[in-house]
């Protein structure tokens, strides 16, 4: 998984706080991800930024609709 891209789509549409924030991490732990710092996240950590980034990429093709 490309990371940082993941984190430029998301950063489109809400900050590192609220991204932070669903995740359950603090807003420097996105920021290193984002960064390529961190390259390798928890499973848990992962997963949800996964899922965060499926609901907004659905609710911006519903918005393009």
């Amino acid at each position: 998984m490309n990371w940082p891209e993941l984190l430029r789509d998301l950063t489109a549409e809400m900050t590192q706080a609220q991204i932070a924030a669903f995740v359950g991490v603090n807003q420097s732990s996105i920021s290193d991800l984002a960064r390529g710092r961190t390259s390798k996240p928890s499973f848990e950590i992962a997963d949800k930024l996964r899922v965060l980034h499926k609901r907004v990429q659905r609710r911006k093709q519903k918005a393009e609709a």
